[in-house]
């Protein structure tokens, strides 16, 4: 198993290398940029909270509405929506060409040809998605740390190291739904990626909206990003509705993968 880990690892070290460039550039745009906006502090809180609720809301999630503090900046602008929004695009490409990408270009046979087991096939693909993810995960993590130091955004490392890690699994349980999906091949391989991207950006919306009408309020708890609160992180606070539902997801994931993967034909 190993060994095919490596062999995807390689071919994807070109992907890992853009990934990783482009999330340091634009975490080292956002935190650069905190000096000036706190020097206008008073003008700024003034511009945002004078904003309708709702798109107010798409920003910060309905966290703090001083969005110049260390901890409304880093959720308003990174930890909300631009950290998710790079790692969801990764995860669910990820998740959705791991398998594919290999069947569609006949090698997927050839590797099953190997003395491995469908399962062993299956995990190995998914340890793969797992460490890009992850490598990407950790040097913008590193680059935050050194970042927020650098501008005086005084927030406990565990925390921002918290609130990485809790970006990155949210996102990452979107690309186990495309995984899933993919696994059970045909008209489910074709649709993992359109599945995984609506119920990821769809309950971004209804989440971020759901103060809007009570009509939404219902659905949205039934959408992760209901859930899904980095304000709550960064302050040191327990999320413990995202806890249980990263645990189903990646639980029904590996389940349904499994299931789907060993009992179809190869094409």
């Amino acid at each position: 198993m190993k060994p095919l880990i490596a062999w995807e690892l390689r071919q994807r070290k070109m992907y890992l290398l853009w990934w990783t460039l482009g999330t340091v550039l634009i975490v080292a745009l956002l935190l650069g940029i905190y000096p000036s906006i706190r020097s206008q502090a008073a003008s700024f809180n003034q511009v945002i909270n004078q904003l309708p609720t709702s798109l107010r809301d798409l920003k910060t999630g309905g966290g703090a509405t001083d969005v110049t503090s260390p901890i409304g900046y880093l959720n308003a602008q990174l930890y909300y929506i631009t950290l998710p929004l790079l790692q969801i695009v990764m995860s669910v490409g990820l998740g959705s060409s791991l398998l594919a990408r290999d069947e569609h270009s006949r090698t997927l046979e050839l590797l099953l040809s190997r003395p491995i087991s469908r399962g062993k096939l299956l995990l190995a693909k998914a340890v793969s998605g797992i460490l890009l993810v992850a490598g990407v995960t950790v040097v913008s993590l590193l680059a935050t740390i050194a970042l927020a130091s650098a501008v005086d955004i005084h927030i406990p490392i565990g925390n921002i190291i918290n609130a990485s890690l809790y970006a990155a699994l949210f996102s990452l349980s979107f690309g186990a739904i495309a995984f899933a999906f993919a696994a059970m091949g045909g008209r489910w391989q074709r649709a993992s990626m359109a599945v995984a991207v609506c119920i990821s950006f769809g309950g971004y919306l209804l989440a971020s909206l759901s103060g809007l009408s009570h009509y939404i309020q219902t659905p949205a708890k039934f959408l992760p990003y209901h859930y899904y609160t980095p304000t709550s992180i960064l302050h040191g606070q327990g999320v413990g509705g995202l806890d249980v539902y990263l645990v189903i997801v990646f639980a029904a994931a590996a389940v349904v993968s499994w299931l789907g993967f060993r009992s179809r034909d190869i094409e």
